[in-house]
């Protein structure tokens, strides 16, 4: 039963850190897309603070759900892990055209026409 558990969760959620990261979004279901960019390692860091989201519970009565929770995001992590490794050169890339993009104003074509 046990097994069965285990390679459920990984096929239900391989990633799900990285691939929220890509969109940009905050959570990987039920979450706008682009509410956030893309970061180094980003899918590391979801996992991280959805594991730590779910230990923080409110009432005994939640217990079950956010030790599953849990469970789901741990497994996640070493996965979410090589998922970044692979992605980082793409997510690098973005950074760095973001920090070293040239800061220009836009301009309407009649405010770039030379005065008379």
């Amino acid at each position: 039963m046990r097994r069965l558990l285990v390679v459920a969760l990984l096929f239900v959620c391989p990633g799900c850190g990285t691939m929220a990261n890509l969109e940009g979004k905050e959570y990987m279901f039920l979450s706008p897309s682009r509410v956030r960019e893309p970061q180094v390692f980003g899918g590391v860091r979801n996992d991280l603070r959805w594991i730590g989201n779910s230990i923080a519970y409110d009432s005994p009565s939640d217990v079950p759900g956010h030790v599953l929770g849990s469970v789901v995001f741990i497994a996640d992590l070493p996965l979410s892990a090589a998922a970044d490794t692979v992605t980082l050169p793409l997510v690098a890339h973005q950074q760095w055209n973001r920090s070293f993009a040239p800061a220009y104003e836009e301009t309407s074509p009649a405010d770039s026409a030379p005065s008379k």
